[in-house]
């Protein structure tokens, strides 16, 4: 997980830098910041999957 979450990290930073770049279009920086939110989004449910998922691992694992 923690692989993922550092290219999670360094995918989103490059999503920035490239807005930077491309500040003088605004319709190019708009298109990628709506991406860079809606990836966000994703990756957030992702972990509160996962978390949820890790929870009902364990109270599995307590029962027996």
């Amino acid at each position: 997980m923690d692989v993922q979450v550092q290219r999670f990290d360094d995918l989103n930073d490059r999503g920035h830098d490239l807005v930077q770049y491309i500040n003088n279009d605004p319709d190019a920086v708009q298109r990628i910041n709506s991406e860079l939110q809606e990836f966000q989004e994703r990756w957030d449910n992702l972990v509160q999957q996962m978390e949820w998922q890790s929870k009902e691992v364990e109270a599995f694992k307590l029962q027996f």
